[in-house]
């Protein structure tokens, strides 16, 4: 477990880490912080910084610990939510757009998606503090986006500085309006300004930082073996030949007495399918085979083919 320095001054000054504690105990609420910029620009920075001032206790220790709040993926952010059971307690979701084998698609968005509304509701019951990391919000569907507190957007890290330059903005529903809006904060820790409500966050602790690298060790190369893993599949999928329907149909007459349905009267699409796999090794899809089931049909009714 990390523990260092007592509770610091510009935590105790800080207006929106005290809005965020302020709704986690005062108001019973849960809170969404979500973090997004290009890569570089200090997002785990300033998510590591936000796990460790946001994860205090009574006395001012700082106790939040990278190797064991820190998830990688749906499963462990649940697993997560389930295991922590106080009020404010801190979990880190690094990196929430890998998923899987590292696929981005719209198929995985949408799944993303679903599962985001199902922790966000969880997450509710347990009034906890979530912080994720993206690399553009916009792989949240608006709808998520609404759902959270705090909206953080890197800029940079100025590694002379030892600072990261983000805009933040608190979420709220403006009821005139019927919809979503975003306030700018205008301050969010003690130290200069920039344009635009622009601000500087400082980096986490140092012991933060050594804990976090050990933790990083054991995720960051799974998640390019995997996604080399997928790039293969791709690249074999491709090198395969490819048959035509036309292809297809011959190579099924010597095997359609085992496709075809004495019941039913007819060539079955997924007997086409299992079968052409299991006797020549071929693949396709479920819409190939009907049109495959389809030709043979043809064939049979015109007994241009026997059964």
């Amino acid at each position: 477990m990390v523990q260092h320095r007592t509770l610091p001054q510009a935590h105790q000054k800080d207006p929106d880490l005290n809005n965020i504690f302020s709704n986690v105990f005062k108001r019973g609420m849960n809170q969404i912080i979500t973090i997004n910029g290009l890569p570089r620009t200090g997002k785990t920075t300033v998510a590591l910084y936000l796990g460790d001032m946001l994860a205090v206790d009574r006395k001012g220790r700082h106790f939040f610990n990278p190797l064991t709040d820190i998830a990688t993926n749906i499963l462990e952010v649940m697993q997560l939510i389930e295991k922590k059971n106080k009020a404010g307690d801190v979990i880190l979701w690094d990196e929430a757009s890998v998923k899987g084998k590292g696929a981005s698609s719209r198929d995985w968005q949408s799944e993303l998606n679903q599962d985001m509304g199902s922790v966000f509701q969880i997450m509710g019951l347990k009034n906890q503090i979530l912080i994720m990391t993206f690399p553009r919000n916009f792989l949240l569907e608006k709808q998520m986006r609404s759902l959270a507190h705090v909206e953080i957007t890197t800029k940079y890290f100025d590694p002379e500085e030892m600072k990261v330059r983000a805009k933040i903005r608190w979420t709220y529903f403006d009821e005139n309006k019927q919809k979503v809006g975003r306030k700018r904060t205008v301050s969010f820790v003690k130290g200069r300004k920039t344009k635009w409500n622009d601000v500087w966050i400082p980096v986490a602790h140092p012991d933060v930082w050594k804990v976090y690298k050990k933790k990083e060790k054991s995720f960051k190369p799974n998640w390019i073996k995997e996604f080399l893993e997928k790039i293969q599949a791709a690249k074999d999928r491709q090198e395969k030949k490819k048959y035509s329907i036309n292809e297809l149909v011959q190579l099924s007459v010597p095997h359609v007495s085992e496709m075809y349905n004495k019941e039913k009267g007819i060539v079955v699409g997924a007997w086409v399918r299992s079968v052409l796999e299991e006797q020549e090794g071929v693949e396709f899809g479920s819409t190939v085979a009907s049109q495959v089931a389809s030709a043979l049909n043809r064939k049979i009714q015109k007994k241009e083919l026997e059964v």
